[in-house]
């Protein structure tokens, strides 16, 4: 059952090159069925044709591998992190489950896991869904979320969906949120994912589905979107810069070049940690705004999270504009990572997108 489950796993190793994941759950190796999973890295060329990591149960029947994802960055060192689940893992309860995670590094991912957790009930299959949270609290570590599809709590195989903080140490070993089906034989949890930020607001979003819900129809199905808002909003507002960068320009302001300008940014993303950069639209006052002639800056790391999660300091010049003329601009923050995209637009405060910013003398 090699690539029963499958998915990106990040930049293991920090190269620049994504890696993939592949689970193996029905695989023997001293134990029937203990599966395993597997970890290709990549590079110029492609993915390499070896394995570069691999891990077991060494547990028989554990089903380890049958799923499988990258998890982030949850100790926010720069490195992805991987999860994987073995859903009929036993460890004081019969088929409770268990979820692992290995941290990245310079050299590859761990042979031993930094973090597991499990159902802690008879027949939970708590680890047969996992995946990254992305950064549902905004503190700049990734999270992670980890399915329970017959999880009993009130009601039989009703399922249960759990989510683990990142922070500098790992992941916390108590979910910071839990959520139910509250329907008997729902299977919440079947299967789990970040759902990335779907309203745009700086966090990260989770989705759950129950592949078994009835509303009215048997067995129809039902996903649910969870919306991440752990605390306050964190500053992304732009700002318009004079070409020397020795002063901000007010709105409405005079550039002091012909044909140039700064812009400023605090750039993060909803997973975490990770690689930014600025991507901007400017337009003469009254064209509009139509995503031709982006310009885009370098790539820049947000660095290790702080007080205020992890952030970077964008700084690039806009020019190529024409003498005595007054122009509008929008800019985003565009991401390394896959689930995360981009954010939403952002412009000047107290100004709407269709009126003038800034003209050049």
């Amino acid at each position: 059952m090699f690539g029963r489950a499958v998915g990106t796993a990040g930049d293991v190793n920090g190269d620049g090159f994504s890696d993939v994941i592949v689970g193996a759950p029905l695989y023997d190796n001293g134990q029937s069925d203990e599966g395993r999973a597997y970890v290709y890295l990549g590079s110029a060329s492609g993915l390499a044709a070896s394995a570069a990591w691999t891990t077991e149960s060494n547990q028989a029947s554990a089903f380890y591998g049958y799923s499988v994802a990258t998890a982030g960055d949850v100790n926010g060192d720069g490195y992805s992190d991987v999860i994987v689940g073995a859903y009929l893992y036993d460890n004081g309860q019969t088929d409770e489950g268990r979820a692992f995670v290995y941290h990245g590094s310079a050299s590859g991912l761990a042979t031993s896991p930094s973090w597991t957790a499990e159902g802690n009930q008879v027949g939970a299959l708590f680890g047969f869904s996992v995946a990254t949270a992305g950064d549902v609290n905004r503190d700049g570590y990734s999270d992670v979320i980890v399915g329970a599809r017959w999880f009993d709590n009130g009601q039989t195989d009703e399922g249960r969906a759990y989510v683990y903080h990142g922070s500098a140490a790992g992941l916390a070993t108590s979910p910071a949120w839990t959520a139910e089906s509250d329907q008997k034989s729902a299977t919440f949890g079947r299967s789990v994912a970040t759902a990335g930020d779907v309203n745009g607001d700086g966090y990260s979003d989770v989705i759950v589905g129950a592949n078994v819900f009835d509303n009215g129809q048997t067995d129809e199905g039902r996903a649910f979107v969870f919306y991440g808002n752990g605390g306050p909003g964190l500053s992304r507002i732009p700002d318009q810069a004079r070409s020397d960068d020795t002063a901000l320009i007010a709105l409405l302001g005079k550039s002091d070049a012909t044909n140039a300008f700064r812009l400023h940014a605090r750039g993060r993303t909803a997973a975490g940690r990770g690689k930014v950069r600025l991507e901007w639209e400017i337009k003469p006052l009254g064209t509009a705004f139509n995503g031709t002639g982006l310009g885009q800056g370098s790539l820049v790391d947000t660095g290790t999270p702080g007080t205020s999660g992890s952030a970077a300091s964008l700084d690039e010049t806009v020019g190529g504009l024409t003498t005595g003329t007054v122009y509008k601009w929008r800019l985003r923050t565009v991401s390394g990572n896959a689930f995360f995209p981009r954010s939403s637009w952002f412009s000047l405060p107290y100004n709407n997108r269709t009126e003038s910013d800034l003209r050049t003398p």
